[in-house]
């Protein structure tokens, strides 16, 4: 159109036929995403894609394997609030359980059985390549991802500027009152946990991610490590770990991305015990709970309203 001139608004000049094109998309199909661009139309695409090769994967597959996303995948697509109520006494019932009769390293290997929250799990185990060797698979050990993307969140910073204390102030209010929510829509009241302690478990593991006790840590987070080596340096007992996994005779060696995190993460959890302690057995279960909740048609709103609309707008 004449009105749209390059000296006045040039991209839109540039760019009119596929804004137009999108816009009357737009109008016939409902998006879910806030803004139109290339990006967020492609990603819609491949996510799809993705699915359509899940449903084609477990129609044409009889395997343990393929049963197991069978049943997550009928569990999101057909969600049963009440089988998500009744687990909830069951998870709360299990780690406290865990905690009364096995060690450490045993409670651990038993959250590492279940990908779908293990990567809360103070300390992660996964099968990756090996990077040395790219025709193999390799135990891997490494740190937990926080909750909060951005780490500097968790900080005091004196230097901060009113702007930058007051959005950190908004964000760890938000996202206390998150877990709140979390707790007293799966436990309801009375359930005697506070968010503020797993605000400060993951600040423990932040602070783990900082240190430097390990000289020899590769800076490439390519640490190969033998079981005898994992007890004696770093107190961790692979043995029991692995056993606790599944595995029959535990691999003699693993990669771990962070020997200094593995010492340090280590050395707090042990301190007193503190593994087991009320700050981490609230963590504990609010890092199932945060899953978990994602069952429920209802419950999953509050995940969205936080990780989706809070912090991705």
């Amino acid at each position: 159109p004449k009105e749209y001139k390059q000296k006045d608004d040039y991209y839109t000049y540039i760019n009119y036929s596929w804004i137009n094109e999108k816009s009357e998309e737009s109008k016939k199909t409902q998006k879910y995403y806030v803004q139109i661009d290339s990006f967020r139309i492609t990603q819609e695409k491949v996510y799809y894609e993705l699915i359509d090769i899940v449903k084609n994967y477990i129609k044409n597959n009889n395997t343990p394997k393929a049963n197991a996303i069978k049943k997550v995948y009928n569990s999101l697509y057909n969600l049963d609030s009440k089988i998500a109520r009744e687990y909830v006494n069951k998870v709360v019932t299990k780690i406290d359980d865990l905690l009364s009769r096995e060690t450490m390293f045993e409670f651990f290997g038993e959250i590492n059985q279940n990908e779908i929250v293990s990567w809360g799990c103070p300390i992660v185990w996964s099968v990756l390549k090996d990077e040395k060797n790219v025709t193999k698979y390799i135990s891997t050990i490494s740190a937990p991802q926080l909750t909060i993307y951005d780490y500097l969140i968790y900080i005091e910073d004196s230097y901060d500027d009113q702007p930058t204390k007051k959005y950190k102030k908004e964000f760890k209010n938000k996202y206390l009152d998150f877990i709140d929510k979390i707790f007293d829509l799966c436990l309801d009241k009375g359930h005697n946990l506070n968010a503020i302690d797993v605000w400060d478990c993951e600040y423990d593991i932040l602070n783990a991610l900082g240190c430097d006790d390990d000289k020899k840590d590769d800076p490439e987070g390519y640490n190969v490590v033998t079981k005898n080596d994992a007890l004696k340096k770093y107190g961790f007992d692979w043995d029991l770990f692995t056993k606790n996994i599944g595995y029959k005779s535990p691999p003699n060696k693993f990669i771990c991305s962070s020997t200094n995190y593995l010492k340090c993460i280590i050395d707090t959890l042990k301190k007193d015990n503190a593994w087991k302690g009320t700050k981490w057995r609230t963590y504990y279960i609010y890092m199932i709970l945060r899953q978990l909740m994602r069952f429920h048609s209802k419950w999953r709103l509050v995940y969205f309203d936080f990780h989706d609309k809070f912090i991705k707008g």
